[in-house]
């Protein structure tokens, strides 16, 4: 087995406050967005009620799928009403110091800029949706 690329889905309640989070703050673009009818936009309308969507910064892409669609989807049902469960993403970036400065009074920070003994400089936040997302540059 070769693994080409692996590319996270976060299930979320409202896909256009993610999309916004993803892009105001963090520097991500839309890539495309599919409403529950199954139409496809390739342009973010912000008064179009995705179902899923993508974002991408350079390479890297997340997807996010409303917790209402995907339960169609997989034909299980979800508590739409119960607090979705964390994950947590490990993004490697360049231009840590800077980036950190853009976001830091626009996003909840977990943990501080810190060097660590494996030779990576972190910083943890949370997105809107409570996900913990560690940004990290190597220290060499």
């Amino acid at each position: 087995m070769k693994i080409n690329s692996i590319t996270p889905l976060f299930i979320v309640n409202n896909i256009q406050k993610s999309i916004d989070f993803y892009k105001d703050i963090l520097g991500f673009t839309f890539i495309m967005g599919i409403d529950d009818d199954k139409e496809l936009y390739l342009e973010y309308q912000k008064e179009v009620e995705l179902g899923f969507a993508i974002v991408q910064n350079s390479n890297f892409q997340i997807m996010f799928q409303a917790k209402t669609n995907i339960a169609i989807d997989l034909n299980q049902t979800f508590d739409t009403d119960k607090k979705i469960d964390n994950n947590l993403i490990y993004i490697e970036i360049e231009g840590f110091d800077k980036y950190y400065e853009d976001i830091k009074d626009k996003v909840k920070i977990v943990n501080e800029p810190r060097n660590t003994f494996y030779g990576m400089k972190e910083f943890f936040i949370r997105d809107n949706n409570d996900n913990i997302i560690c940004f990290a540059e190597k220290l060499i």
